[in-house]
């Protein structure tokens, strides 16, 4: 979900298609109390991108969750610039 709000706002800020109107239309067809739940967890993270990472504008592209031999998790992300 963070992935693609921030590719979201990202894509936004390229010049691309504004993607947040369907994310949350797509929400308002989950049932309760998921809607709820999840919109909050998406505005959080919208505020937080604009808040704290605004003049990041690197999006995200190929990502995996990895697993140490000693259990710890990891996310590794490739990062992607605006296409010009």
């Amino acid at each position: 979900m963070a992935i693609t709000v921030w590719n979201a706002l990202v894509t936004a800020a390229w010049g691309g298609e504004d993607l947040l109107p369907d994310l949350y239309r797509r929400l308002d067809a989950l049932p309760e109390p998921g809607r709820s739940t999840m919109r909050a967890t998406i505005d959080m993270l919208v505020a937080r991108k604009r808040q704290l990472f605004a003049r990041d504008l690197r999006g995200i592209g190929a990502w995996e969750l990895r697993q140490a031999p000693n259990g710890d998790v990891s996310l590794w992300a490739e990062a992607r610039a605006p296409r010009r």
